[in-house]
């Protein structure tokens, strides 16, 4: 039976199912239910369906398996209630908090459900849903009034048409305001590490300004100004202080674990992403005080390397951009000059539109870190300007005790120089419309960035209005750019004139799926410069649970393996993939992740470690660190395995401190080491 037929079998059969529910299915079991990034969203969703035929768990699954993504009813929402936990004492209790994101849902033919979830978030608010005590909950907006439609949120191409969601599960769903009842978050999807997590969180939840640390110098952005702590700090919901010569035991109050809400520019949109502290590994959870689950109790998994790519709407002042450098990106993201001339190629004194994603991203601290502003040497600052400059008003730089502006739209877009503005996008999805609608919107062109995948950039793909570009003269995503509607592309399915590659171009333009051999040539892999380590900026994604949940998330990342060398190529597989793992009627083989970042001690704006002792492990079988792996690597040293083939091993500390001219993707130092 063809893929196809075999997708409309399922689905005649799924409809049967989900119309007339078992009377059995009253708890239906969460295999993996998950909050996170959405760079893994779409391949994660392919790998838990599997055609139909369930992804593998360690527990009996019955297929078929169906899904459902949000439609007419909106999205879901990620339920946080331990503010209520915080007594008066502490200035409590607090009001409940919801980020929204949307979500897909698979599930098997059991009378009694087995069902995998994913709503996606950004990556520090899915590493927080997790680690809180207690954790998160995936909840409808409106309790018994949600429209379960479904929304078609994946094309059919990849899966064929959405079911609708059985009552069991829509019960498990639809719960009242401050019930902990819900779908139990107990996984993390995280483009950064959680330690990189922790720091963005501290580092947004805190007055603006400098920790001690970086007392005198650098940018003044250990903290961002969207909570009370001290700079670049977290609060401790225990410790023990010297107040008037006695020692007293002093509890965190519920305005230092509760930020402001980040809010969107973006026009007639409302979203946000709550500032809420967490702590993981040890101690306890800064809202309820009790013991957060211990390190020896959590697993990390790597998923995959996914490049950042640079993205323009390119229709005035942009049009004859193709490259930046770093330092061309800190003056316009930072608002130091917000001028299309600031780019080589660029119209002088023409305004551009600047669109910055939330700080507590994953996809904008892999920016900030690789790019904007480099994490150097204690005592000793940062390299280079934060996105969050001139955020003090406009033309104003940051300063200690300052606010920032929240909305940060075009209109107040805090910009030194230049005609243009800043604008703030939550999520991808937003970041990607804010640069697709920079025209219609604000009347410039437009730039941003995002995690690389063919979902995120459809909006853009294909199209000479927007393209993409090289970073200090790296292409992210081919081997080399193809400028000019007459050059001769290097890859199968690479546009011409620096265009973004979807549908219409990746396998003669029949679309997904699709491997990455027929997008990238006979033979050859994805993200050639990234797998090299000559372009910088990536990130390794991972996913976070617990030692019981190990099996069924470790099967559902492995399941997605194939499918990202096999159907859709949306990052690099962490493992080798060899010959013969077919996934939709192909094959695919592909040697798998062979460069990381050197794991180094994230810091606090104090000084203080935030996460254990930084270690880069032992290694797998592609030489990368896998197990016992420790401590933040956003900003680390690109390593090769070839560079520590000799002992499989290397120091961790190392830390980026520029650009080497494409060599090798950056330049690190032994003196850049932390700590």
């Amino acid at each position: 039976m063809s893929r196809m037929n075999a997708i409309c079998a399922v689905l005649v059969l799924a409809a049967m199912v989900a119309v007339v529910p078992s009377a059995k299915a009253a708890t239906p079991d969460g295999l993996v239910v998950a909050s996170g990034s959405s760079a893994m969203w779409q391949t994660i969703a392919l790998a838990a369906f599997n055609n139909g035929n369930c992804g593998t768990a360690k527990v009996k699954l019955t297929p078929p398996c169906f899904h459902w993504t949000d439609g007419a009813g909106g999205k879901l929402e990620l339920q946080d209630t331990r503010p209520l936990l915080v007594d008066a004492a502490r200035g409590g209790p607090g009001t409940q908090t919801e980020d929204a994101g949307h979500t897909w849902i698979v599930w098997d033919s059991a009378a009694t459900p087995h069902y995998w979830l994913y709503i996606q978030e950004d990556s520090t608010v899915g590493n927080r849903c997790f680690y809180a005590v207690p954790v998160c909950t995936v909840v409808t907006p409106n309790g018994a009034s949600y429209n379960f439609a479904a929304g078609q949120q994946i094309s059919t191409a990849l899966w064929g048409s959405d079911s609708p969601l059985p009552a069991s599960i829509q019960a498990i769903l639809t719960v009242g305001e401050g019930n902990t009842t819900g779908a139990k978050i107990n996984a993390a999807a995280s483009d950064i590490r959680s330690e990189d997590a922790l720091f963005a969180e501290c580092r947004a939840n805190s007055l603006q300004g400098n920790g001690t640390i970086n007392s005198g110098g650098d940018d003044g952005l250990d903290g961002l100004g969207y909570g009370v702590n001290p700079s670049g700090t977290c609060p401790i919901y225990k410790q023990t202080e010297t107040i008037n010569g006695k020692k007293k035991t002093v509890y965190s109050t519920l305005a230092e674990d509760q930020g402001n809400a980040i809010v969107t520019g973006y026009p007639g949109s409302t979203s946000s992403f709550n500032v809420m502290a967490f702590n993981f590994g040890s101690g306890d959870d800064p809202f309820s005080g009790k013991a957060v689950l211990a390190t020896s109790k959590l697993v990390t998994f790597s998923v995959g390397i996914d490049p950042i790519v640079f993205v323009t709407n390119r229709q005035a002042g942009l049009a004859n951009v193709y490259d930046a450098t770093a330092a061309e990106l800190q003056t316009v993201f930072s608002g130091t000059d917000c001028d299309s001339g600031v780019f080589a190629g660029g119209t002088a004194n023409t305004a551009i539109g600047a669109y910055v994603r939330e700080p507590l991203s994953g996809t904008y601290n892999t920016t900030e870190s690789n790019v904007m502003r480099r994490p150097v040497e204690v005592p000793g600052g940062v390299i280079g300007l934060s996105m969050e400059y001139y955020t003090d008003g406009a033309g104003s730089p940051p300063s200690a005790g300052g606010t920032p502006i929240n909305p940060l739209t075009f209109a107040k877009g805090g910009c030194n120089s230049g005609v243009g503005a800043r604008a703030r996008a939550i999520g991808t999805g937003q970041e990607v419309q804010s640069v697709q609608e920079s025209q219609t919107n604000n009347s410039v062109d437009g730039i941003g960035f995002t995690f690389f995948s063919f979902g995120n950039v459809s909006p853009l793909a294909a199209s000479s209005k927007y393209g993409y570009l090289t970073l200090e003269g790296v292409d992210p995503i081919f081997s080399s750019q193809c400028i000019g509607t007459s050059c001769t592309p290097s890859a199968p399915g690479q546009p011409v004139n620096a265009e973004l590659p979807g549908a219409t171009t990746v396998c003669g333009g029949s679309g997904f799926p699709c491997t990455e051999a027929q997008i990238w040539g006979t033979g050859k892999n994805s993200f050639p410069n990234v797998r090299s380590g000559d372009y910088s900026a990536w990130s390794l994604l991972r996913w976070i649970t617990t030692t019981t949940n190990e099996t069924n998330v470790e099967d559902l990342i492995n399941g997605s393996h194939a499918y990202v060398v096999n159907d859709t190529p949306d990052y690099i597989p962490a493992l080798a993939q060899p010959t013969g793992c077919s996934v939709s009627g192909g094959t695919c083989t592909d040697p798998g992740v062979q460069i990381w970042h050197s794991h180094y001690q994230q810091l606090d704006g104090d000084g203080n470690d935030l996460g254990p002792t930084e270690s880069n492990g032992s290694f797998n079988s592609n030489g990368n660190p896998t197990s016992g792996d420790a401590g933040g690597d956003m900003g680390g040293c690109i390593i090769t395995t070839a560079q520590a083939a000799s002992s499989k091993t290397f120091d961790a500390g190392f830390i980026q401190i520029g650009f080497d001219g494409g060599s090798s993707g950056n330049a690190c130092s032994t003196s850049a080491v932390r700590p």
